[in-house]
């Protein structure tokens, strides 16, 4: 429908009619009651099968590695252990030689000095001067018979507390 409209013009209605064409109904699809099983193609199948294989590899490369670190760290642990026990073979060794080059000092020191090292059997006398004055401790009976057991009883209970 159009209308006009003008300052002197008449309004007039025109109205153009449209032809209603037909249509044709549409086809409804027919309701399935089963779900259509959708079947694997060839490449499907291989996009499948490759990407099985692909995370069977890669777990496969994971197990490797977690062997050959296990295997790593065993190795690591002995060798720390033997470290340590070679660096204390070191520092005894190094202690024991310190103590060898202290006992030779003194010997070379006593040697000049004209003084030498007494037997077993030896006797040797000191005299002392008025000023130097010696004296002779009494025995303890302490570490004897029952006294000496429960003496090393105690020792062990301070070492270990």
């Amino acid at each position: 429908m159009f209308e006009v409209r003008g300052s002197s013009a008449l309004q007039q209605e025109t109205v153009i009619e449209v032809p209603q064409v037909e249509q044709e109904p549409r086809r409804q699809r027919p309701v399935r009651s089963k779900t259509r099983k959708r079947k694997l193609t060839g490449r499907k199948k291989a996009v499948i099968v490759l990407c099985i294989f692909a995370v069977s590899a890669m777990a496969a490369v994971v197990l490797i590695l977690m062997a050959n670190l296990n295997t790593n760290y065993r190795i690591l642990s002995r060798q720390k252990a033997e470290l340590a026990n070679i660096e204390a073979q070191v520092e005894q060794l190094a202690s024991e030689t310190e103590g060898a080059s202290v006992v030779a000092v003194t010997e070379e020191q006593a040697a000049e000095l004209g003084l030498y090292k007494a037997g077993k059997d030896q006797v040797v006398y000191i005299t002392l001067d008025d000023a130097d004055s010696g004296r002779v401790l009494a025995e303890d009976d302490s570490n004897v018979g029952i006294n000496a057991f429960f003496n090393k009883v105690k020792a062990i209970a301070e070492y270990f507390y």
